[in-house]
């Protein structure tokens, strides 16, 4: 929104409808970008999850017979990748202090 009012004066020198259009597309795109940083960092974070489940943990396809063994398939390599990532988490904290 800063931008939008920094830029007013400029867009409102004789320029009629235009500039109203014009400051009416500055505050969409101001709100968009702010929606579009909270999705992008939950994005961020659950495309991480996927992609290391997809290239080390058996990909994406899950061949079971059932829903109830797929959810069981499923939930372990959850399980897998949650242990895997405390140990680089741990580590990480072990080699700071």
């Amino acid at each position: 929104m800063k931008r939008v009012f920094a830029n007013m004066g400029w867009l409102l020198g004789g320029r009629g409808f235009n500039a109203v259009l014009s400051l009416v597309y500055l505050a969409i795109a101001a709100r968009q970008a702010a929606a579009n940083t909270t999705r992008s960092s939950v994005r961020a974070r659950v495309e991480h999850v996927f992609g290391s489940q997809h290239t080390s943990m058996g990909g994406k396809l899950v061949r079971t017979i059932g829903i109830v063994r797929a959810a069981a398939k499923i939930g372990m390599q959850n399980l897998a990748y949650n242990m895997r990532r405390m140990v680089v988490l741990e580590r990480g904290m072990t080699t700071a202090a």
